[in-house]
């Protein structure tokens, strides 16, 4: 299909994203241990049904007579959904393009680069009828393609966003919050799986966890009536391998926690923490049941949260560096760990916010 010109970048939109910076298909051997949660009914995804598919191409049909909108500076709200903006920057999109590359000349060839650009749900879940008359933000398809584009052969690109459109009448998408949900990482997982030339688990065989109750960034931010009244469920699966990891904190702490972690009592805003232990500096996956050295570092955000869970059972060992609060550099870590994989995890929004390139630039020294 013929590519259109970007959109020009836009200022104004960014401001969610300052808000917001701050394989096989076997079954689980044993209990994870968890205990709690939420019985909250979330959509069921259509892994193996078909007919709620979504055309990559082409209007999704989705009737939106009746629903009514509403614009802020954070965020569209359509019903009781909200959608983060997004404004194209050249310089910022060439930036990340250029870390990424930066990623492969430091190791040299002896790590493979992986590159995941994470949506957001404006351009996934939002119904087109309602997507063609929100003009102050760009499009993330045209965005990705520059990227990838940029980075070349200097890392392989897992496109993520013609999958999760298809899917866009499942729970890829948080309604009061910016994040993803673990679904929409299941999805994300299965297609690094395809590049990867390895199995990816079938969601049906994972322990789920439910956590009702969640009201995320957006409900902070716009307080909208709409959203409250209809909260999130955080749905989670606990992986085959292993429910345990380690983490060290902003202060040098270190703790040993659960990478599904039950949430069902803590606050309302806090619940999609469920995942590998929110956002630290540096965090650690021994799989016992993985013995081939196989080792991944992971470069994220707080995108990256809700899809790790899935890839700890295909490495023995997994590293976990959150870039925007790490202080390290890629090569002290490789000296000492020697991975085999490195895989950048970003959200198009936030993730990819000057300041958090800057620190990214930084690690990557």
């Amino acid at each position: 299909m013929k590519r259109t010109k970007l959109i020009k970048a836009l200022s104004a939109v960014l401001a969610i994203s300052m808000l917001m910076a701050g394989c096989g298909d076997n079954k689980s051997s044993g209990g994870s241990g968890f205990s709690g949660g939420g019985n909250g009914s979330v959509p069921q995804p259509s892994e193996e049904n078909t007919a709620n598919l979504v055309p990559i191409d082409g209007d999704d049909g989705i009737d939106v007579s009746g629903i009514k909108t509403k614009s802020y500076d954070s965020a569209f709200v359509a019903g009781d959904t909200a959608y983060e903006y997004y404004g194209f920057s050249k310089d910022v999109s060439t930036r990340y393009a250029n870390c990424v590359k930066k990623a492969n000349q430091v190791l040299g060839g002896s790590a493979q680069v992986y590159d995941i650009v994470i949506p957001t749900a404006m351009d996934v879940t939002l119904p087109d009828a309602l997507r063609k008359e929100v003009k102050n933000t760009s499009d993330q398809k045209e965005a990705t393609h520059f990227i990838y584009d940029a980075i070349g052969n200097d890392a392989k690109c897992i496109w993520i966003l013609d999958t999760l459109r298809q899917h866009k009448k499942e729970y890829l998408y948080f309604r009061t919050d910016h994040h993803w949900t673990a679904l929409g990482g299941y999805y994300a997982y299965k297609e690094f799986c395809k590049t990867k030339g390895i199995t990816a688990n079938a969601l049906s065989s994972y322990e789920k966890v439910t956590f009702d109750g969640f009201l995320g960034s957006f409900y902070t931010h716009t307080k909208d009536e709409n959203i409250a009244k209809n909260p999130d469920t955080v749905e989670a699966f606990v992986p085959h391998s292993t429910n345990d990891m380690k983490f060290t904190d902003k202060g040098g702490k270190e703790t040993s926690w659960k990478i599904i972690k039950d949430v069902s009592s803590w606050n309302q805003g806090t619940k999609y923490n469920t995942f590998i232990g929110g956002d630290n500096p540096w965090s650690v996956i021994k799989n016992p049941k993985v013995t081939d050295g196989s080792s991944v570092l992971i470069l994220k955000e707080s995108f990256g949260n809700a899809m790790i869970p899935f890839l700890v059972d295909h490495y023995e060992n997994i590293y976990i560096v959150d870039y925007r609060y790490y202080t390290g550099s890629i090569s002290e870590l490789y000296s000492k760990y020697k991975f085999n994989d490195v895989i950048f995890m970003s959200a198009i929004s936030a993730g990819m916010g000057s300041g958090n390139l800057t620190k990214l630039e930084s690690f990557l020294k």
